[in-house]
């Protein structure tokens, strides 16, 4: 990006010294004119360079703040990240990961579950009727020792996910 408004400054500038040089003492107002706006475009290319190379250096700051939801390729760097954050202090952080995990997990599973019934050869809606009243507190009950050694509780609303379907309170059909 920078480099396009490198170039077309750089056309800008030698196109209005081009304008500038190549009319006399005797040139027409309209070889003046279109030297005026050349320079002018110049000016304005200038700043607009200036200002969006200044935007692209806030483009970490955004992403750290916007798109800090963390995704973990594997329970190995899941597990180095919880260990270096609480021993780093970072507790809350942790607790966002084990959260964050907790959800991955809980996702992972329904569609495991709902593939398994599928094979078998239950429809689409005969499958996900019986994945949603499956328990998956096995899966919370997990956090409990994690969430101790932090020095925090597991927030409620968490404690209560009994089944998939207090999960999946929120689906595309809720929302439409």
């Amino acid at each position: 990006m920078k480099r396009i408004f490198l170039f077309s400054l750089l056309f800008s500038v030698v196109g209005s010294v081009c304008a500038a040089g190549s009319y006399s003492s005797e040139s027409s107002d309209g070889a003046t004119f279109i030297a005026i706006i050349t320079i002018a475009a110049a000016v304005l290319q200038i700043i607009l360079f200036f200002k969006i190379w200044g935007m692209t250096n806030n483009v970490k700051a955004l992403t750290l703040d916007h798109f800090s939801a963390k995704t973990f390729q594997s329970d190995d760097e899941l597990a180095r990240f919880i260990r270096q954050n609480y021993l780093a202090g970072n507790h809350e952080a942790v607790a966002a990961a084990l959260q964050q995990h907790l959800f991955t997990q809980v996702e992972r599973g329904y569609a495991r579950e709902l593939a398994k019934k599928k094979e078998k050869g239950l429809t689409e809606d005969e499958s996900r009727e019986e994945v949603m009243k499956m328990p998956i507190g096995h899966m919370v009950s997990k956090l409990e020792p994690l969430y101790d050694k932090i020095g925090a509780t597991i927030p409620s609303r968490i404690r209560n996910l009994h089944t998939y379907d207090d999960y999946f309170i929120f689906t595309t059909e809720n929302l439409e």
